[in-house]
């Protein structure tokens, strides 16, 4: 497991992020090229208007972002399966991947939970935590 951990996690690290440029370009250009025909197929051939394009535009760049963080993600998640399949016994079901997950919850959460005043006001639950907080002062 020690030999694993340190001779063969980090090559598998780099092989995935050389890998991932190639797959990412590959997945992108493939998105990039099917889009239109998508876009026009489903609306008939023509976008109605400036919300149209603007949804249109939303969907495509959610679509990309999705795919970067799927492949990129990869990086993490390599070096885990590659120990499963060599049946190397890992520390848990924490390896390098579910640190990376929890890290990213732990920030989600930490900046959920110092959102301010003035984005909650728009809900009652946050109208009525800002007169709480009013009265408090």
């Amino acid at each position: 497991m020690l030999l694993f951990n340190l001779g063969l996690r980090p090559v598998l690290a780099i092989l995935s992020l050389c890998g991932s440029y190639v797959i990412l370009s590959v997945a992108l250009g493939t998105v990039q090229r099917l889009w239109a025909s998508a876009l026009f197929g489903t609306t008939g051939g023509h976008i109605s208007g400036l919300s149209g394009l603007l949804v249109s535009l939303a969907l495509l760049t959610y679509i990309q972002w999705f795919l970067c963080i799927r492949v990129f993600g990869l990086i993490a998640s390599l070096p885990d399966r590659a120990a499963a399949w060599l049946e190397i016994p890992t520390t848990g079901q924490m390896g390098e991947s579910g640190h990376m997950t929890a890290a990213v919850g732990g920030a989600v959460a930490l900046s959920l939970r110092s959102t301010p005043a003035p984005f909650l006001a728009f809900s009652k639950v946050g109208k009525a935590k800002a007169k709480k907080a009013a009265t408090m002062t």
